[in-house]
Parts: C-alpha cells; structure tokens; sequence
C-alpha cells in the first residue's frame, strides 16, 4: 500500500472502521469506532477479574486500506485483502495505557495480578493475552466483508 494519503482522507477512513469481536467463532461485539471495541474488552476483564487497568488501542494500515476498498464489491475487498504484502497486514492492539498506574487506584497486588495476566503495556503481549484469555479475534468490517485481524 505504497500510497501517501491526506489528514482529510485518513480522518474518513478512520469513521469508516468497524472492528468486530468474535468469540468462540461467534461475533459477540461490532464497534463504530476501534475505542468501542477497547471497551467491550474492557468489559470482559471487568466481568472477569472485577477491575481493569486504563487501557488504549491503537491500529497500523487499516486506514489505508479501508481507502484503498472504497467502492469495492465485497469480493473485490476480499481479494485485496488477501493480496496484502505481510508489511502491509492490518492490526489491531489494546494495551494498559502509560499513565494507568499513576493515580494510585491500585494496589501493587493488582498490578501483579495484570502483569501475571499478560496484560501490559506491550501492546503486542497484552493484546494476545486478552484474545487468549477470552478465546476472541478481531475483524474489520468493510464493505460487506469480514476480514482478520492480526
């Protein structure tokens, strides 16, 4: 996706992205925007463990793509998608965010607790550690079609 976009089509882009958890193979959660699916996951640790650390998500060549499918069948955006270079492979990460242990809402076993889960502020180990703790994958949604998440 060797394509330089502007600020303005990068921002359509991003109001464009549906992130989709499934679980078990069974979508369970569709977002408007990717922070709607950090606080579904959210949920799900909260549900789990009965608190969460502040976390943020972030995202590498989704924007890019859902510009390079504009106006794409969903076989057409299919067979883009699986075209990608591995540079070019969208993903989607969640991860405790910097400053999620400065305000002193929790206790240093807590932490431990978090870090003995996975859940860091490696967005690579934490964002792995939440899929497999609650066996869920992303997908993005776009134009008709669902498609992985690395």
């Amino acid at each position: 996706m060797e394509q330089s976009f502007t600020q303005e089509q990068l921002l359509k882009a991003y109001r464009l992205i549906k992130i989709q958890i499934t679980q078990d193979g069974k979508e369970i959660f569709e977002g408007s925007v990717p922070e709607d699916t950090k606080e579904q996951v959210e949920q799900l640790l909260f549900e789990k463990i009965d608190m969460f650390p502040a976390m943020v998500c972030s995202y590498e060549n989704i924007e890019e793509f859902i510009l390079l499918v504009q106006n794409k069948t969903t076989e057409e955006t299919k067979q883009l998608f699986d075209q990608l270079q591995e540079e070019d492979k969208m993903e989607y990460f969640i991860r405790v965010a910097d400053e999620a242990y400065d305000d002193d809402t929790f206790t240093e076993e807590d932490i431990e607790t978090f870090e003995r889960l996975g859940i860091t502020d490696d967005e690579e180990e934490a964002t792995a550690a939440l899929k497999n703790m609650f066996n869920i994958k992303f997908n993005l949604v776009i134009n008709g079609a669902v498609l992985p998440l690395s």
